[in-house]
């Protein structure tokens, strides 16, 4: 199953559930607010604009990405070192997965915590979650010795937007999305 999240994108999610103080919020921030709340963390403004843009963009931001695109709607709220601190904290009760793309070098975050893989545009740079199952094989190591705990692969090409444009030579020009 190809779940496609792309950078940029902003895809909304369409539940919302009622919180304290009257505000709204999707179903899924909400029970991780819950989550937050269990672990005995409290739900800070910067702490819900992080999980937000988490939710609601989709995009695999890296943590720069998620403060830049953060900054621009809200000046002054968050700091690098705020969003450093609250992804470790996400990562820290399950809420986030932290990967590295070789692409780029840099950490990237991920909502989705079932397993899957990334499909990773080579022009446009959009990530795109693929579930691939494995087989017990490939999951348990090709000796009894070894059992595989994680495993991640990571899929680089075209999207098929990026493969329409694609100039008959073969060439794909070479572009840099914005997180937003």
């Amino acid at each position: 199953m190809r779940l496609a999240y792309k950078r940029g994108g902003g895809r909304q999610l369409a539940s919302f559930a009622r919180i304290q103080g009257g505000k709204h919020m999707n179903k899924q921030i909400a029970e991780a607010a819950n989550k937050l709340k269990a672990g005995g963390i409290r739900l800070t403004t910067q702490r819900q604009l992080i999980l937000e843009h988490l939710y609601n963009h989709l995009t695999h931001p890296s943590a720069e990405e998620l403060y830049q695109s953060i900054f621009q709607v809200n000046p002054h709220y968050v700091s690098m070192t705020t969003i450093y601190n609250t992804l470790r904290t996400l990562k820290k009760h399950g809420m986030v997965k932290e990967f590295y793309l070789q692409r780029d070098g840099v950490s990237r975050y991920d909502i989705n915590m079932k397993p899957h893989h990334h499909l990773i545009c080579e022009a446009c740079g959009c990530i795109s979650d693929y579930e691939l199952p494995l087989s017990p094989f490939l999951m348990a190591g090709t000796d009894q010795s070894f059992r595989a705990e994680r495993y991640y692969i990571e899929f680089s090409g075209l999207c098929l937007a990026c493969e329409q444009q694609k100039p008959q030579s073969g060439s794909v020009s070479r572009k840099k999305t914005a997180v937003g």
